[in-house]
């Protein structure tokens, strides 16, 4: 059993309306004007007390009016019932009247009944401090503009506030005055200390939304960070991706060169065997480092806390160690170009060129002369990818290979059109390649060159759609 009190004109009576509504509602399958979340039992009926039943024919007062009402809920209800009862015990003796309906609300409760009452009872309110089974509930009021704000309170009392309510309706002073004097001799210490306490309650409850409204606030900006970060992981390990495909390629490139040396040397004439036996040796040696590096070659995420301050660019020089954001790897700036603030930066051998805000400068690491002791001296650096390629006196299979790894390199490095240099020929050379860029894995758009181009002597791979804005001949 709730018990709501509260001033009058507070929506005490609305309230029990209320829910006899949303019960009714809920039975036939209706939505109800509640929060998601919120549940009704459903109820075998719904029994109410509420309004006044006066007869001079049948010669009811107010008070026996309810006193047959309440005889017939009494007679009908049971754990399924739903009871709404309006203003209990009114009409007669305050102290009659509060004990029968003290003695009402026993007998509902020991019957598991669902009740709802409104009083403005001093006792009905004691009663949920000693009796299993009874709660009470207030209908909140504002202090300070002494009005009701018709919020429902579960746990506490409200006060009938008559004083307030009768200075806001503008009674006579003198009655005003008559009414505290009464109020004072008939023991008003006990409810003044009711005041006070439901009015510190009223301003732990505005605390208490203040504070859920923060902390909604607060979920929602935490929600965009957390958004934020997971856009940073997903773009982190995109370019992850990326730098390690064009590293991987760059050093199979080598490898292949490598190899493609060694077989040559295999085939060289008899009388060079002496001078072919040392450069095989240096070959077979440089291809076996080259394995090691790429085996060993890990190119990690980056940390924050791995990186230095960032440097001043006019500091820079040719020969500095810099770190790149994307690797944990060191290498040597070999140009410097302050038009665009791009740095050519060689990482073991790999000649990158890298906008200046993405290398930091590594202090106590310059080699002299501005040579990095980490790159290879049996074959010059490789340079950054341009968007063409020499294909011209390769092998079909060799020149295939070559083209799969620059192909990639150049989508790497966002190149929109390459051109394939095959020459005219035979033309064996130029259908291989075309058979590979139609049945590869990425099935590139092409077309021959036009005039300036290189002709029927060049092939223009599109890598990406809008790149060449005249129509394909292939």
């Amino acid at each position: 059993c709730i018990i709501i009190t509260g001033a009058n004109s507070g929506g005490k009576t609305v309230t029990l309306k209320t829910v006899g509504v949303c019960a009714f509602l809920a039975q036939i399958g209706c939505f109800i004007p509640a929060s998601g979340g919120s549940k009704l039992p459903i109820f075998n009926q719904i029994l109410t007390d509420i309004g006044e039943y006066q007869s001079i024919e049948n010669h009811l007062s107010t008070f026996t009016s309810h006193l047959k009402r309440l005889k017939e809920i009494l007679s009908l209800c049971d754990s399924g019932s739903l009871v709404l009862l309006d203003e209990i015990g009114t009409g007669t003796d305050p102290i009659d009247g509060l004990s029968l309906a003290i003695g009402v609300i026993k007998s509902l409760v020991r019957r598991k009944v669902f009740t709802l009452a409104t009083s403005h009872y001093d006792g009905l309110k004691k009663l949920a401090f000693n009796t299993h089974g009874v709660q009470n509930a207030g209908m909140e009021f504002d202090y300070q503009t002494l009005q009701p704000t018709f919020r429902l309170v579960l746990g506490v009392s409200g006060n009938s506030n008559a004083y307030a309510i009768a200075t806001r309706f503008g009674m006579p002073n003198e009655i005003l005055e008559e009414m505290v004097k009464a109020r004072d001799r008939n023991g008003e210490c006990e409810k003044s200390m009711f005041d006070l306490i439901e009015r510190e309650r009223v301003e732990v409850e505005k605390l208490r939304r203040s504070l859920e409204e923060k902390e909604q606030i607060l979920s929602g900006k935490l929600l965009d960070i957390a958004s934020e970060q997971k856009k940073l992981e997903a773009f982190r390990r995109t370019r992850y991706d990326e730098i390690s495909e064009e590293f991987e390629c760059h050093f199979k490139l080598k490898l292949k060169q490598f190899e493609g040396l060694i077989k040559d040397l295999k085939e060289r004439a008899p009388s060079t065997a002496s001078s072919s036996a040392r450069d095989l040796s240096l070959a077979r040696k440089g291809v076996l480092d080259l394995k090691k590096a790429i085996s060993e070659l890990e190119v990690q995420p980056f940390e924050t806390s791995y990186f230095p301050e960032p440097f001043v660019f006019s500091a820079l020089e040719i020969g500095d160690s810099v770190s790149w954001k994307k690797i944990s790897k060191i290498g040597i700036i070999e140009s410097i170009d302050r038009n665009s603030n791009h740095v050519d930066v060689n990482f073991d051998g790999i000649r990158l060129n890298l906008p200046l805000s993405d290398v930091f400068k590594v202090q106590g690491q310059k080699e002299p002369n501005g040579q990095s002791s980490t790159g290879s001296n049996f074959f010059p650096p490789p340079q950054v990818v341009r968007n063409e390629i020499d294909l011209r006196g390769l092998r079909v299979e060799e020149a295939l290979e070559k083209t799969e790894i620059y192909l990639k390199l150049a989508r790497s490095q966002q190149l929109g059109k390459v051109h394939l240099i095959h020459g005219k020929g035979t033309g064996k050379l130029k259908k291989a390649i075309h058979d590979f860029l139609k049945s590869g894995p990425f099935r590139y758009d092409f077309r021959l060159g036009r005039y300036g181009e290189g002709d029927h002597g060049v092939t223009v791979v599109i890598l990406f759609p809008g790149a060449d804005s005249v129509e394909e001949s292939k």
